[in-house]
């Protein structure tokens, strides 16, 4: 470390101003105050700090980088004169010439030695050419300072690389399940499968713009407070690629579903399909329909893991039967089966009031007790995926009308993958 002390004076004559004193940027003449420079290398870096002889701190300078942080802002002419002056003695910069000066302004006096051939002056005129911008000198060109005292060895730390976005750490991305081309139709689970993709994306996304904003942040902290910096960064943590949400993941597990039941229902003679249809003026869709000899029915799918059972609340003389999948009450998705139902009898219209809809549900995934059979809960029936076939093929009235009745949904329920 090393002090130097110029005062304001000498600070102008470097500068190859008229020396006169400075009276309005100081709160006063300050013509034979002294500036204190402290020349010293934080975290690797050749700083010098410049304050008044009463300790307050007027600015810093990296002499490496040029780069000026200011704690007085007011001062940064005279801090910018005082450090070409402080360059020129210490650092092996030279002042202007001669030939960069009017006649009049070379300096005399006691600091006529800093110049070669002085010669004195009648007046002091402004200079015509401005004193050229100060350049960083080339560290790798540089001869040594002998006026700079071997610095004692720091600790090393380690500086991170800087880290860019396309430098982030490459994290392994959740494969998302390829969406379903928007000229599928009739494709069991499309609507759900590309609601999943689109959702998974964007959440992804999300999620890599936050560890790449807290890398952005962690680097320009620890540029602008070495310090400070570097503990802010250890007690902040960093953002993760979490998996994704539950919300999410719900999605993808009903597009499964859904295709399960869409294998199922594959190849079964004497009924019509038709998967994945929207529900008129509405985002939701109806999962299945299947015309039988018996009539329509509208079967939602679900995928739940654990065991399912039906209980009886009614008491002795009434029969209120309520749904539980891994203990916790499901009766309430058979309303949404039910009212799906009515949607199905307005597409229908007049023409087909004779035929019969039933609602089911379909639980994939789910734990059947050994003697499984389906159940009826609120009318719908509840049964398993293999059951299917047996529920829908169920003899009936409408034989010969089973094409005209599915053609009729297909033209009055639009496909989701249209």
């Amino acid at each position: 470390m090393e002090h130097a002390h110029f005062d304001t004076d000498e600070n102008r004559w470097l500068s190859g101003e008229p020396r006169t004193p400075v009276t309005s940027d100081l709160g006063g003449s300050q013509g034979k105050d002294e500036l204190v420079a402290i020349r010293k290398r934080v975290y690797g870096h050749d700083m010098l700090y410049v304050s008044q002889p009463d300790g307050s701190k007027i600015g810093r300078i990296n002499l490496e980088t040029g780069r000026i942080t200011m704690d007085r802002a007011e001062l940064r002419d005279i801090f910018d004169r005082f450090v070409a002056g402080w360059r020129a003695t210490h650092m092996g910069q030279q002042p202007p010439s001669d030939d960069d000066r009017d006649e009049g302004t070379r300096p005399t006096g006691p600091h006529a030695s800093h110049e070669s051939n002085p010669t004195p002056h009648a007046g002091l005129p402004t200079p015509q050419t401005p004193d050229p911008p100060w350049q960083p000198p080339d560290p790798a060109t540089r001869a040594p300072d002998p006026t700079w005292p071997a610095p004692e060895p720091l600790p090393q730390v380690a500086e991170p690389a800087p880290t860019h976005r396309n430098d982030l750490p490459q994290v392994e991305p959740i494969a998302p399940v390829a969406p379903v081309s928007a000229d599928a139709t009739d494709t069991a689970g499309a609507s759900a499968q590309n609601e999943y993709h689109r959702r998974s994306e964007r959440e992804l996304a999300t999620k890599h713009q936050k560890v790449a904003d807290d890398a952005q942040w962690r680097q320009q902290i620890k540029a602008e407070r070495p310090v400070m910096g570097r503990v802010a960064t250890a007690l902040t943590a960093k953002p993760r690629i979490t998996p994704e949400s539950q919300a999410t993941a719900a999605w993808k597990v009903g597009a499964e579903g859904e295709r399960r039941v869409g294998e199922v229902l594959q190849g079964v003679r004497g009924i019509e399909v038709l998967h994945d249809r929207l529900i008129p003026g509405s985002r939701a869709n109806i999962d299945h329909l299947v015309v039988g000899p018996s009539g329509v029915f509208v079967i939602d799918a679900k995928k739940y893991t654990g065991k399912l059972e039906v209980r009886d609340k009614g008491g002795l003389f009434r029969h209120d039967p309520h749904l539980y999948v891994n203990g916790r009450d499901r009766t309430k998705t058979a309303d949404g089966v039910l009212r799906q139902v009515k949607v199905v009898r307005t597409a229908l219209g007049d023409d087909f009031a004779d035929v019969q809809i039933r609602g089911v549900l379909c639980f994939i995934g789910a734990k059947w007790p050994l003697m499984k059979h389906p159940h009826r809960v609120n009318g719908v029936v509840v049964v398993w995926p293999k059951g299917l076939p047996k529920v829908v093929t169920a003899s009936g009235a409408l034989d010969d009308r089973v094409a005209d009745v599915a053609e009729q949904l297909r033209s009055r329920l639009r496909s989701a993958g249209q």
